[in-house]
C-alpha cells in the first residue's frame, strides 16, 4: 500500500495532508482542526472537478479552457481570464491539464505546474488547485487502484486519524489472524464487543470483523453471547443492496467473531449532526433504507434498533443498514417486546417506537418503520422527535401526544415529504405504513 502514489486532502490547518491513494472514498479527521476530510476518486457520470463546497464543474469535450472569462467559467477575482486548459487523452480517456501562463498558479497534488512543464495527465482523485481554489478531479475509472482501506502505518506523520477509530496498544488481536481474517485496527467498541478493520488473508479483500467482548473474568455473559449468536443466525442469510453483507462466522479459542463487508461510508449522525440533509438526500436515504427493511421483514427479521448511527451513507448516495445485534426473528418469543431479560431496553430511546416501551407489548416490523421515521426526522431537523429527556415516564407522556410536526424545527419541508415521515411516526402502529415497502413507494410520490 505504501508504494502507491500520494494524494492530497486539503484542510484549513497549515499541514499538507498527503496519503497513499486508497482507491475508494475515504474519510479522515484532521488532528489539528478536528474536521472530517473526504477523499474520493470516482464519478460514474463522467469527469468532474468537485470543489470543497461540493460545487461541480463537468468536463466534456476534447479541449476545455478554464478561467474567469473562459469556456468553463469559474468566478474568482484573481483567476486569470484563461487560466488553464484541459485536453482529453484519446487513449485513456483522462484529461491532461496545462497551465496557460497564469499569474497566480496551477497545482496538481500540491506541485506547481507552469506553461513550460507541458501537460500533466490526471488520474481520479488528484487534487487540482487554481490560485487558492481546491478541486478534486473525479473520473469514471477512479484512480486505477483497487479499493483498499488505509492502515495505521499509512497515516503516520500525515496529521490525520481515522474519524471513528480507537487505538488500544494492549489489543492482542491487532496484526493477528482470526480465522481467515487479518485484524488491522480497531474501529469501535460497544456493549456487544469490538469492531475491527480487517482483510481476508487469502486475497486481501477489505472487510470488517466484529467480536464479542469478554468480561473481566475472560468469559462472555450469557445474554451478550445469546445476542451475538442471534445476530449471526439472522444476518448471514440477508442479501440485499441496502443491508451490509455478512460473510462468515467463527470461533477461535474463546473469541467469537462475525465478518462482514467493508463499506466506505459514514453514518447518518456523522453526516447530518451539524448540517441538515437536503430534501433530495432524505428521499433517497428513506427509500433505500425502507427497501432494505422490507427485505429483512420479508425474511422474518425485525431490526429493532434503526437510528442514524446504524445507517451508513456515502457520496454516491448508497445506503447500508448495519448492526442486527438486537434484531428479532420470527421464532423469538413474542413477549420479549424489546426488553431484555435484565430489564434493559432493546433499541435506542430517542428513536424507539412507543410499543417498544411497553413490557409484553406487541412488537413487529412496524417498530422499524417508526424508527426510520425518527431517523429521517433527525436528518432534517438535527434532532430526534423526542430529544431532551432521559426520563422514561416523561418520554411516554410526550409520545402519547405524538411527534412534534417537522415544521416546528425545519421550515419549508415539502408537505408530501413531511407527510411520509409523520405517517411513519404515528403513535398507533395501525396508522403507519402497512409495510416498509409501502413506505418506499411513498417516497416515489414525494414532490420536491
Amino acid at each position: 500500500m505504501n508504494n502507491r502514489r500520494k494524494v492530497v486532502l486539503p484542510c484549513t490547518c497549515a499541514t499538507v495532508h498527503t496519503i497513499p491513494d486508497p482507491g475508494a472514498t475515504t474519510y479522515l479527521r484532521c488532528e489539528t482542526t478536528g474536521h472530517v476530510l473526504t477523499y474520493e476518486c470516482e464519478c460514474s457520470e463522467g469527469h468532474v472537478l468537485r470543489a470543497n463546497s461540493n460545487n461541480e464543474y463537468k468536463l466534456t469535450g476534447d479541449e476545455i479552457l478554464v478561467g474567469r472569462k473562459s469556456q468553463l467559467t469559474i468566478d474568482h477575482p484573481v483567476l486569470s481570464r484563461n487560466h488553464c486548459r484541459f485536453v482529453r487523452d484519446q487513449k485513456s480517456g483522462e484529461y491532461y491539464i496545462y497551465d496557460l501562463g497564469s499569474r497566480n498558479g496551477t497545482w496538481v497534488n500540491e506541485k506547481q505546474i507552469t506553461a513550460e512543464d507541458g501537460g500533466i495527465l490526471l488520474h481520479g482523485g488528484d487534487m487540482v488547485r487554481l490560485v487558492d481554489l481546491n478541486f478534486r478531479y473525479l473520473s469514471p475509472e477512479g484512480s486505477g487502484y483497487p479499493p483498499c482501506p488505509l492502515l495505521f502505518d499509512d497515516l503516520q506523520g500525515t496529521g490525520l486519524v481515522f474519524p471513528d477509530l480507537k487505538t488500544d496498544g494492549d489489543d492482542k488481536l491487532i496484526g493477528r489472524l482470526l480465522g481467515d481474517y487479518r485484524i488491522l485496527a480497531i474501529i469501535s467498541q460497544g456493549g456487544m464487543g469490538r469492531v475491527y478493520r480487517a482483510e481476508k488473508e487469502a486475497n486481501g479483500t477489505p472487510c470488517v470483523v466484529k467480536t464479542i467482548l469478554p468480561n473481566s473474568g475472560g468469559t462472555s455473559s450469557n445474554e451478550l453471547l445469546q445476542r451475538f449468536l442471534l445476530e449471526m443466525e439472522l444476518s448471514l442469510h440477508l442479501r440485499h443492496p441496502n443491508i451490509i453483507t455478512y460473510f462468515d462466522i467463527g470461533q477461535v479459542g474463546k473469541s467469537l467473531y462475525i465478518a462482514m463487508e467493508y463499506f466506505p461510508g459514514r453514518d447518518l449522525k456523522d453526516w447530518f449532526e451539524h448540517t441538515p440533509a437536503t430534501y433530495e438526500q432524505v428521499v433517497n436515504i428513506g427509500k433505500q433504507a425502507a427497501l432494505g427493511l422490507a427485505y429483512a421483514h420479508n425474511q422474518g427479521v425485525v431490526h429493532r434498533d434503526i437510528k442514524p448511527e446504524n445507517i451508513l451513507y456515502n457520496f454516491k448516495g448508497q445506503v447500508k443498514i448495519i448492526d442486527f445485534g438486537v434484531a428479532k426473528g420470527d421464532d423469538e418469543p413474542s413477549n420479549d417486546s424489546g426488553i431484555t431479560v435484565t430489564g434493559a431496553f432493546v433499541g435506542t430511546l430517542r428513536y424507539i417506537s412507543p410499543e417498544q416501551l411497553v413490557k409484553n407489548g406487541e412488537v413487529d416490523h412496524k417498530c422499524d418503520i417508526y424508527s426510520l421515521g425518527s431517523t429521517l426526522y433527525y436528518c432534517l431537523a438535527g434532532r430526534a422527535p423526542f430529544d431532551k429527556t432521559n426520563a422514561l415516564a416523561k418520554l411516554r407522556r410526550q409520545m402519547e401526544k405524538g411527534a412534534p410536526p417537522l415544521s416546528k424545527f425545519c421550515r419549508g419541508v415539502p408537505k408530501s415529504l413531511s407527510d411520509v415521515i409523520e405517517r411513519a411516526l404515528n403513535i398507533d402502529p395501525a396508522e403507519r405504513f402497512e409495510t416498509a415497502e409501502e413506505m418506499a413507494e411513498a417516497f416515489d410520490r414525494v414532490k420536491l
